[in-house]
């Protein structure tokens, strides 16, 4: 099935096909509150186990690449403070097609100054 969407690589078949999913949340989740979900959905969403959607290139064995690329502001209710969310979007390439893609997503960020190369640690992505 996943050779119809990404086919396998061959050596007379050119790199044509990546393809772009959402990754990570776009609302913030605090661990001290109960979101109203079931015990299995909660433990998914806090703790990170369950099925998760970069699984699904796993499985047969696709690269995938998760690039952030922006930032979302929010007002914390803990803090009370503008916090800040990554904006993350995920390529997926055809198996065997490893390091033309990484060479796709260089070229993606060095293709505007309004994408970052890194991400800083602390509380805001991308600073400024």
């Amino acid at each position: 099935m996943p050779n119809n969407i990404l086919p396998q690589a061959s050596e007379e078949q050119d790199f044509d096909k990546v393809m772009i999913m959402p990754s990570g949340y776009m609302d913030p989740f605090y661990r001290h509150e109960y979101d109203g979900s079931n015990y299995p959905l909660q433990a998914w969403r806090k703790q990170g186990f369950g099925f998760k959607d970069t699984t699904l290139v796993a499985l047969p064995g696709l690269p995938l690449f998760n690039i952030p690329t922006t930032q979302f502001s929010y007002e914390s209710s803990v803090s009370g403070l503008t916090e800040y969310l990554p904006g993350n979007i995920a390529l997926v390439g055809p198996r065997g097609y490893e390091v033309a893609l990484v060479q796709l997503v260089k070229g993606f960020l060095a293709s505007s100054k309004d994408l970052h190369g890194s991400v800083a640690t602390g509380s805001v992505p991308f600073p400024g």
